[in-house]
């Protein structure tokens, strides 16, 4: 499985997300996302750009697991995007 189907199915998963949102420390978080995408060599420079690459790409969730973990905050009608929040 690659690094983009590891995120996207990391977005489904309440528990891992929430051990993320538990991390206080930058580096904490980078390990844990380096071990959920199974990305040996993932760094925060890296993690940001692909943080930034995955953001523009469209996401079609599997809702039933994804809205046990996100809600939508605001929609933007001219680009026909839905913002979330965790």
């Amino acid at each position: 499985m690659g690094n983009v189907s590891l995120y996207h199915a990391l977005l489904h998963d309440a528990s891992r997300l929430k051990q993320l949102w538990q991390t206080t420390q930058l580096d904490d978080f980078v390990t844990l996302m380096r071990m959920y995408l199974q990305w040996p060599d993932l760094n925060f420079e890296l993690l940001q750009g692909f943080l930034a690459a995955q953001n523009q790409q469209p996401l079609c969730p599997e809702l039933a697991s994804f809205s046990l973990c996100w809600q939508p905050y605001g929609y933007q009608a001219q680009r026909r995007i839905v913002r979330l929040v965790d």
